[in-house]
């Protein structure tokens, strides 16, 4: 067995050991310089071929569990072009793909199976709260007031993206009811304008958007231009490679950017830790909020859900009165879409991609 010895308390420790900090390598591989190519673990498939195009595995007789695996093996491919994914699907170059709720009518009408669910998992507007002038917490305020999520929801998503001003969607746990028809969330330009002149912004500002080159990001990304516009600011965008959007967010050399989060990965406390204090590896601009300190050590000293809903509750209520530099605009309900004789498929509510209990039937 192995023992852990903690600094400090650390209940989220388990639902990290469940994620990729807890994935077990083989101690031989773990000195091989290419380890991160040709990795060597306790899972029910063996990495074949790792290429430009996509993975292919094969299935692992040494698994713990190998009888219950019914896939001889499984092959993913990179498809980032959202149409070339469902001409994919739909041609049988692959039994499932992953969509988007524009995507569903499409597929349905060829024939295929669509399952949906609920998950942590959001697309944000991410402000460097160490950049002008989003270093001010009431041009941060102004920009969750001056974006109507439902308009995005709609226009982008064909309303299977949940409008929201937190981390988490209705129906999880750490979800916060009536936040986003609050005064601190509400869509309301009138009082974006009014913050934006407060803070010495009467007419507006300029500021460029860091993006990715996904077609989804560009639509959302039109809408939320357009809607910026009517209360003053002009945002532009800057459309780049994403390992270069990547690179920039870490090195804070950025203003705004879009993302897609997994606020529930690796575990709640971790994923705010990350994001919402100093020292976090994902708080480039170095944002704080003193008052989330205490509730969130609370947080990270309880493993019960029905423990861990007053902090949380708390901290959500308190980072969106603060203006966040993560400003979430809607969560997106996971849609995979596949072929009749695919079986098992399921979605998870941390969005993990589950393989062991798909089949295929004759």
């Amino acid at each position: 067995h192995v023992t852990l010895r903690l600094s400090s308390p650390g209940a989220s420790l388990l639902n990290a050991l469940s994620g990729e900090s807890g994935m077990m390598i083989s101690p031989a591989a773990l000195g091989s310089e290419d380890l991160g190519t040709k990795p060597v673990g306790a899972g029910p498939f063996t990495l074949v071929s790792n290429t430009q195009a996509g993975l292919t595995y094969e299935k692992w007789d040494g698994y713990w569990d190998a009888d219950a695996i019914e896939l001889d093996g499984l092959e993913i491919k990179y498809l980032l072009d959202d149409p070339a994914r469902t001409r994919a699907l739909t041609s049988g170059q692959v039994d499932m793909a992953v969509l988007y709720g524009t995507q569903v009518k499409e597929v349905e009408s060829a024939g295929m199976e669509v399952a949906t669910g609920n998950a942590a998992y959001m697309f944000a507007f991410w402000l460097n709260a160490g950049a002008e002038p989003f270093d001010d917490p009431d041009v941060r305020r102004a920009m969750i007031h001056a974006i109507d999520r439902e308009a995005i929801n709609q226009a982008v998503f064909a309303g299977t993206c949940e409008p929201i001003v937190q981390p988490y969607s209705s129906g999880l746990w750490s979800h916060v009811d009536g936040l986003e028809e609050s005064d601190a969330g509400e869509y309301d330009p009138e009082k974006a304008r009014q913050l934006l002149a407060d803070a010495g912004y009467p007419d507006g500002f300029d500021f460029t958007l860091l993006a990715g080159s996904s077609k989804i990001f560009g639509q959302a990304q039109e809408v939320v231009q357009a809607q910026l516009a009517d209360v003053g600011v002009t945002m532009n965008i800057d459309v780049r490679e994403p390992t270069e959007v990547v690179t920039a967010r870490r090195k804070g050399d950025f203003q705004a950017s879009f993302a897609a989060i997994q606020p529930g990965r690796p575990d709640e406390a971790q994923f705010l830790t990350d994001f919402f204090t100093p020292g976090g590896r994902n708080n480039p601009g170095g944002f704080t909020e003193p008052a989330i300190d205490a509730p969130l050590a609370q947080l990270r000293l309880e493993a019960d859900q029905a423990a861990r809903q007053a902090p949380m509750e708390e901290i959500v209520t308190t980072l969106l009165e603060a203006g966040p530099p993560l400003q979430p605009l809607c969560s997106q309900e996971v849609i995979f879409a596949f072929d009749p004789k695919v079986e098992g498929v399921e979605v998870s509510v941390n969005y993990d991609y589950e393989f062991r209990n798909i089949s295929l039937a004759d």
